[in-house]
C-alpha cells in the first residue's frame, strides 16, 4: 500500500507534465499541471472498483479538510431524499430498494422492444466515436477509417457516465436520467455484448479540474440493479460520496499554486473529466443538464439522440404510448 500523505505530497510539490502513483490498491492518481496560458491541470483518481473507491475515502479520511460538506449539508435537500452522510454510507451497503422498485415501475412502461446496433459505415460517420473530437463539439467527429473500428467485432461497450449536476436539478430529473441510461445497459446487453459502466464526476475552477472515476460494472458482470440505482440514479451519490472524495484531496497541503483551488476547499463546476487516455469506441455520456429528462419519454427520445450521435442506434421502439 502506498503511503498516504507522504507520497501525494511529493507527487503535487513536483511541476512534473503528468504523474500517476498508486493511493491504495485499485485506486491511482494521475495529475498533470501545465503553467501555459492554455492551462489544462488536472487531478484524475481512478478507482477499479467501489470498494476501492469507499476505502481509499477510510484510508485518507483523517486528513479532510475544509466545509465537508458531503457530511454536513442537510438530508432536508431535494436531491438528498432524506438521506444525510450516515443514510448514503448505508444505502452503498445495502442498496437501494425503492430505487429498484421504482426502476422496474419506470421499465414496465417502457416499449417492449428495445434494440441496440452500430451504425453502418458511411462516408460521414465510421463505426466508432473520436471522443476527444465529440467533447469539443465538432461537427465531424467520427472516425471514417473503416479499419479502425474498434467496435467491429467487440462483444464489450465501455460507458462513461458523469452524475454531477448542479444542486436545482430536482431528484426526479436526475433519476429519469438514471433511469433510461440503465435501460439503454440493459439493450446493450441484450444485444450480445458486455457493458463496462463506469461513474464520472468532475469538476472545475480556473481552468483546473479534478475528475474522479469509478468502476462500477465489470463487463461480463451481471447487472446489479440495486448498484446502478444508487451509482446512476441517485443524485445523494454525487453529492456525497463524490464530494467526499474531492475532500480527501483538500488535506494534503503543496507549495504549487497552479492546484491552490483544486486542494482548496472548492468543488467548482461539473463538467467532463479528460479524455485523452479515453479508448476509442467508449461512449462518454453528456452531463445531465445536455438533453431532457424530465419524464421517462422525454430520457428515451434524449438517450436516443445521444446514440446516435455517438455512432449507434438505441431503439426503444414506439414511444408514441409514453407520458
Amino acid at each position: 500500500m502506498a503511503k498516504k500523505n507522504e507520497n501525494l505530497k511529493d507527487l503535487m510539490v513536483l511541476p512534473v507534465e503528468r504523474q500517476t502513483i498508486g493511493l491504495i490498491e485499485g485506486v491511482r492518481l494521475t495529475s498533470q499541471f501545465d503553467s501555459g496560458e492554455n492551462r489544462s491541470d488536472f487531478v484524475m483518481i481512478e478507482a477499479e472498483s467501489i470498494n476501492n473507491f469507499l476505502k481509499f475515502q477510510t484510508e485518507f479520511g483523517a486528513f479532510v479538510e475544509g466545509r465537508r460538506t458531503s457530511r454536513t449539508a442537510s438530508a432536508s435537500q431535494d436531491w438528498d431524499l432524506g438521506l444525510g452522510w450516515s443514510g448514503i454510507q448505508d444505502m452503498l451497503k445495502d442498496g437501494w430498494q425503492k430505487g429498484v422498485e421504482s426502476l422496474k415501475l419506470a421499465q414496465a412502461n417502457f416499449p417492449s422492444s428495445t434494440s441496440f446496433g452500430k451504425i453502418p459505415d458511411t462516408d460521414v460517420a465510421g463505426g466508432s466515436l473520436c471522443v476527444a473530437t465529440y467533447c469539443s463539439g465538432a461537427p465531424d467527429y467520427y472516425d471514417v477509417d473503416p479499419e479502425d473500428d474498434s467496435l467491429g467485432d467487440t462483444k464489450v461497450v465501455k460507458i462513461v457516465v458523469p452524475v454531477g449536476a448542479t444542486a436545482d436539478y430536482d431528484a426526479r430529473y436526475l433519476f429519469n436520467r438514471g433511469a433510461g441510461i440503465i435501460a439503454a445497459i440493459q439493450a446493450i446487453e441484450r444485444s450480445g455484448k458486455q457493458c463496462e459502466v463506469w461513474a464520472e464526476s468532475a469538476a472545475t475552477t480556473s481552468g483546473q479540474s479534478v475528475c474522479q472515476r469509478v468502476l462500477i460494472k465489470w463487463a461480463g458482470a451481471p447487472l446489479d440493479l440495486n448498484t446502478m440505482a444508487v451509482w446512476l440514479a441517485h443524485p445523494a451519490t454525487f453529492r456525497r460520496t463524490f464530494f467526499s472524495g474531492r475532500e480527501c484531496l483538500w488535506g494534503f497541503k503543496t507549495p504549487v499554486g497552479s492546484v491552490k483551488h483544486i486542494l482548496g476547499g472548492d468543488y467548482g463546476s461539473t463538467c467532463l473529466g479528460p479524455v485523452d487516455k479515453m479508448s476509442q469506441g467508449t461512449i462518454y455520456m453528456p452531463l445531465a443538464r445536455t438533453g431532457n429528462y424530465q419524464t421517462a419519454k422525454s430520457s428515451m427520445v434524449t438517450l436516443t439522440a445521444i446514440f446516435k450521435n455517438a455512432g449507434f442506434v438505441l431503439d426503444f421502439g414506439d414511444l408514441s404510448q409514453m407520458k
